[in-house]
């Protein structure tokens, strides 16, 4: 009764249970006890609604649809008639849905949701809340917006106090009450993470991360909008997400960020589509990490790249010097703990990228 209040009937429209609307004489003395200004008279209430059926169901560019009634059934051959999913970045973060992004730590998630939120950010309003990264953001901005040479995206904002926490009681009325009075209606929002967004929640236990999976799909329908999930990788990696399933199970789509150090001149990441509730798994993505302005930025390749991480960064050093180095000269150049150098090494050998004669390294001439 009081959501069906505070929202105008909205609420109830969109979770389909207008069925059972309020009798104006019980919203009445529903207002009056609780003190809550009801100037709402139910012909407007059916105006919003029939208002609602036009725009969010049957959508005004077809002029046949926008005239017909709702409807509560539809044959087979009539399913045309339904929206289709409509995407933000194609195969990547829907209109409406929620999406999870996780990776092992360090591995470049918020890189990469950085660069989602830029792009989107282009056409539509986006909300970045950055719970644990706040005082490196500026840098991370800056050297984005330099190396794709670009203005700061007007429409793309990040919330730096009051961020909300999932799990506490009256979470999502006071964060619609927050964007409401800064006026601002995202069609994107990212939460960055998962479990910084919480406070003392026990990710195993399904009952708890469920709840707060329901609490991000109430943001997404009362906004109209799509949600970005960044999250940790479970300590068994082959296992995906850390915590319980529900975070994955719940969600639209999920993908995984997989690759090796990146924290270096150019390395690659590997997005891993893990589940797609709209369509068949796409096949991989894969992102580019380069160093820029002493930050790192993440760019979409067209494809995998032949050496990446610190293999890449290895065969850079030799290629830059011109001439053959020593393992000292090597370690210096490319800032390779010793552990990695040999593995890059024993790796770049292996593909004939380079040749040691003696003790010295040397690039293979194509």
């Amino acid at each position: 009764m009081k959501a069906w209040l505070v929202h105008g009937g909205e609420y109830f429209f969109r979770y389909g249970r207008f069925k059972n609307t309020p009798l104006l004489a019980e919203a009445r003395k529903y207002a009056e006890a609780h003190g809550v200004d009801f100037p709402i008279a139910l012909s407007m209430v059916i105006d919003r609604y029939e208002s609602w059926c036009r725009a969010f169901v049957f959508s005004e560019t077809r002029s046949a649809a926008a005239d017909a009634p709702p409807k509560r059934f539809y044959r087979s051959g009539e399913l045309g008639q339904l929206p289709r999913v409509e995407w933000l970045v194609e195969g990547l973060v829907p209109s409406t849905g929620t999406v999870v992004l996780y990776g092992r730590e360090g591995s470049g998630k918020s890189f990469l949701a950085l660069r989602l939120a830029n792009i989107v950010a282009r056409r539509h309003t986006v909300l970045y809340i950055p719970y644990e990264d706040l005082p490196i953001l500026h840098q991370r901005q800056a050297a984005h917006d330099d190396y794709f040479s670009c203005r700061p995206a007007a429409d793309l904002y990040y919330m730096a106090l009051d961020m909300p926490v999932l799990n506490e009681e009256g979470a999502v009325e006071r964060f619609k009450g927050c964007l409401e009075r800064e006026g601002i209606k995202p069609g994107l929002i990212i939460f960055d993470t998962f479990r910084a967004s919480t406070t003392g929640l026990e990710e195993n236990s399904a009952k708890e991360v469920g709840a707060v999976i329901d609490v991000l799909k109430q943001i997404k329908s009362d906004l109209a909008c799509a949600i970005l999930i960044v999250h940790h990788m479970g300590k068994e990696t082959t296992k995906g997400a850390r915590g319980s399933t529900v975070i994955t199970a719940d969600t639209d789509l999920s993908f995984e960020v997989e690759g090796a150090d990146f924290r270096q001149e150019q390395a690659q990441l590997i997005l891993k589509n893990r589940k797609n509730k709209f369509a068949a798994r796409q096949q991989d993505l894969y992102v580019d990490m380069i160093q820029h302005q002493d930050c790192l930025v993440a760019d979409f390749a067209e494809k995998k790249a032949e050496v990446s991480g610190n293999n890449a960064r290895v065969l850079a050093a030799i290629e830059k010097s011109g001439r053959p180095l020593t393992y000292s000269e090597l370690r210096e150049l490319s800032r390779v703990s010793d552990g990695s150098m040999s593995y890059a090494l024993k790796w770049l050998i292996k593909r004939q990228k380079i040749l040691k004669e003696g003790k010295r390294y040397s690039v293979i001439s194509a």
